[in-house]
């Protein structure tokens, strides 16, 4: 939990110092959310995930903006393990899903186009800090779920490219709708003790709102 609460700190502390040395005229807030299928790359395989974020963007020029955000990040997979007997005949398989929790803090580089409706392009990096794994099992000989929590595998920070493309509708003066696809590509690895380089990689539908200050 302590883990938690710093790494929370931490970002929540670099959006406000981005938005306090910011113009207010050229600033703006954007809060979204949603879901999409992720993956640890040569591990697992796909599942559901999740995102959260509430990001500042600094206007550069009429085209051009960059944003700094914290929020979080759910990243699932799944895997099924067949047990054989000793003639390699299959007995039984598990099933298992496996959750991948961090705290992310992108950074992205916006362009968009447009008069009232516009559409725009964001690509940065995201950085991931890693709270932890949960590991859900079913045994199908009792019929029982297991859950397992795990911190000590994994590497702390998680980087990745991040690349996507929507539109923001406006709602009123000073409040858009935003409307965004999402991919984020994981550069390193979540883990050093695995033959298969693991790496994550997530596709979001992201819906929210943009508040110009």
């Amino acid at each position: 939990m302590k883990k938690v609460r710093f790494a929370m700190a931490g970002a929540i502390l670099a959006l406000i110092s981005f938005s306090a040395h910011a113009q207010s005229d050229k600033l703006s807030l954007q809060i979204y959310g949603g879901a999409g299928i992720s993956n640890v790359r040569d591990f697992h395989d796909p599942d559901f995930g999740f995102a959260a974020n509430a990001s500042a963007f600094y206007r550069l020029n009429n085209t051009f903006s960059i944003g700094l955000g914290a929020g979080m990040e759910q990243i699932g997979a799944r895997e099924e393990i067949i047990f054989y007997g000793p003639y390699a005949e299959p007995l039984f398989a598990q099933k298992t899903k496996v959750t991948y929790n961090y705290v992310s803090i992108p950074l992205l580089v916006r362009a968009e186009i447009g008069s009232k409706t516009k559409y725009f392009m964001n690509a940065g990096l995201t950085s991931g800090i890693f709270l932890n794994e949960k590991y859900y099992f079913s045994d199908q000989t009792q019929g029982t779920t297991y859950t397992t929590i795990s911190n000590g595998e994994y590497n702390t920070l998680n980087l990745a490219a991040s690349i996507g493309a929507g539109m923001m509708i406006p709602l009123g003066e000073k409040t858009s709708f935003t409307l965004e696809a999402r991919e984020n590509f994981g550069l390193t690895e979540i883990s050093n003790k695995y033959l298969s380089h693991p790496k994550t990689q997530s596709a979001h539908l992201l819906l929210g709102l943009q508040f110009a200050l």
